[in-house]
């Protein structure tokens, strides 16, 4: 459901910017500028989502958002205006239109099938990581679960986390937005340590979204009372560096240093 990204990674020479010879980016081109013909056959509301698409694909959010106004009480309009919305920092506006999907999803998704475009939303799930979603109730219920987290509605974010791990309990995007939710509080319950590093054993490095969760589990194992086995988990975490966040492998460093510390080694 999800793919991961990292925006401090340079992508100048290993990803370089799509060219006109991109087929990729000539039929997107051709999708998001339909025939006359074709245009004017479209209802209203269709019409109006394609130009706010096209005003996406331009960087013009607010000419999108004011094309959305047209696009008419359907899921798809309120997806794409609550994405624009938290890429403006406008949450509370994101919240109301991620609720509405939750509360009308039938067709969410249909319309932009009809137009042959897969629109996506990116959002951070974890300090130095993005998530990548395509339109979906999976990806509106885990964005919806980082707006309430990000105002303080962690009883509401929970409820949403872990009704989306347990339905897919092996994606490890939400399982990391889950685990931060957990402890995202000071000092961390016994309890929720436990919790933690249950969820996240047995667990293999390989990815950034894995380094960071081997780094929550060094967390939960420090107020567990474990220094010597969070000082093991971290160094796993920190054992493969390349491509990894900075910001990641600082925290990673930073923690287990206090795991040595606490160790009486430094």
């Amino acid at each position: 459901f999800y793919t991961v990204k990292d925006p401090f990674k340079r992508s100048a020479r290993s990803d370089p910017e799509p060219t006109a010879a991109d087929p990729e980016e000539a039929l997107l081109r051709e999708r998001l500028n339909p025939g006359w013909f074709r245009r004017w056959r479209m209802p209203d509301t269709l019409r109006s989502l394609l130009d706010a698409l096209r005003a996406v694909a331009a960087g013009r959010s607010d000419e999108a958002l004011a094309a959305l106004q047209a696009a008419g009480d359907h899921p798809d309009r309120h997806w794409l205006e609550a994405n624009l919305n938290m890429a403006q920092r406008a949450f509370d506006a994101a919240i109301q239109g991620f609720e509405r999907v939750l509360e009308r999803p039938a067709g969410l998704g249909s319309r932009y099938s009809e137009l042959q475009l897969q629109p996506s939303l990116d959002f951070s799930v974890a300090d130095g990581i993005m998530a990548h979603a395509g339109v979906g109730l999976d990806g509106v219920r885990l964005a919806l679960a980082e707006l309430y987290q990000g105002q303080g509605r962690h009883e509401e974010a929970g409820v949403l986390l872990r009704a989306l791990h347990g339905d897919i309990p092996e994606d490890v995007v939400v399982l990391a937005a889950l685990v931060e939710l957990l402890l995202d509080r000071d000092p961390i319950p016994l309890d929720v340590a436990d919790e933690v590093v249950r969820m996240t054993t047995p667990l293999d490095n390989e990815s950034s979204i894995h380094a960071h969760l081997l780094r929550e589990k060094g967390r939960a194992l420090m107020a567990l009372g474990m220094p010597a086995a969070a000082v093991e988990t971290l160094t796993r975490a920190y054992r493969r560096r390349k491509d990894r966040p900075v910001l990641l492998l600082r925290q990673i460093r930073y923690d287990r240093a206090l795991a040595y510390q606490a160790m009486g080694q430094m």
